[in-house]
């Protein structure tokens, strides 16, 4: 019955923390359902409910507010970029968009490959950052999460 109620929670958890991410939150949706149906069953690095859970209790009126204990933005970042090389491209050219910024006052459709590019430059500087914090399980869940990405990629160095 937990287990019922968990996954009803989920697309509003999802569609909380896009925001955070700056992903629209039908691309997020669509990149946390590859993952938990792609990568998380070869990893198990993440326990989904603990996740989903903390997702929602992500509060977003204040941005120096600490994050849940089982999930942070750093994890969604990481999981994002894992998954973005399996991101359907007919969803992707029906809902990303950048949104304009002081460089592009002009919105600009990014290739999905610019995409996966951008989202993995997101997660390592935001894993880069997190590593000067005190250690947490998230923090250590995005480590081996990247970890497997690089690994994925080629850079087994950086992998370890």
């Amino acid at each position: 019955m937990n287990a019922g109620h968990q996954r009803q929670l989920e697309p509003f958890a999802i569609a909380h923390t896009a925001v955070k991410a700056n992903v629209p939150k039908e691309i997020s949706h669509e990149l946390m359902k590859y993952h938990w149906c792609w990568i998380h069953p070869l990893f198990l690095f993440v326990y989904r409910p603990a996740f989903t859970r903390g997702m929602t209790m992500v509060n977003l009126s204040s941005p120096d507010a600490p994050d849940p204990p089982y999930f942070s933005e750093t994890l969604l970042k990481v999981i994002h970029a894992h998954c973005a090389r399996f991101l359907n491209h007919d969803v992707y050219q029906q809902h990303y968009q950048t949104l304009p910024s002081q460089q592009a006052p002009v919105p600009v459709k990014l290739t999905a490959r610019e995409f996966m590019d951008k989202m993995t430059e997101e997660a390592r500087i935001s894993l880069g950052l997190e590593t000067l914090k005190s250690s947490s399980i998230p923090t250590i869940q995005a480590l081996l999460q990247q970890s497997a990405r690089e690994i994925v990629f080629g850079r087994s160095s950086q992998g370890w």
